[in-house]
């Protein structure tokens, strides 16, 4: 029999311009652990801030490939 844990660890991410930035915490001022360019993609805002969340910055969004672009 195998046992499998996992271990969910929040991550964060900044999206700022055409640049996808992920913290290790919502401290936005310690060093950033990755930083991915969003050339020829395009985002989707996809949700809003949840109605219970004390976190009004907080939102989902979808990022995909520009269609036609190389």
């Amino acid at each position: 029999m195998t046992h499998c844990l996992f271990f969910f660890q929040d991550k964060y991410f900044v999206l700022n311009g055409n640049s996808l930035i992920q913290y290790s915490s919502d401290d936005e001022t310690v060093s950033p652990q990755s930083l991915v360019f969003l050339k020829n993609h395009t985002v989707k805002e996809i949700g809003t801030p949840d109605a219970y969340s004390d976190d009004s910055q907080k939102f989902v969004f979808e990022i995909s490939p520009t269609v036609g672009e190389k």
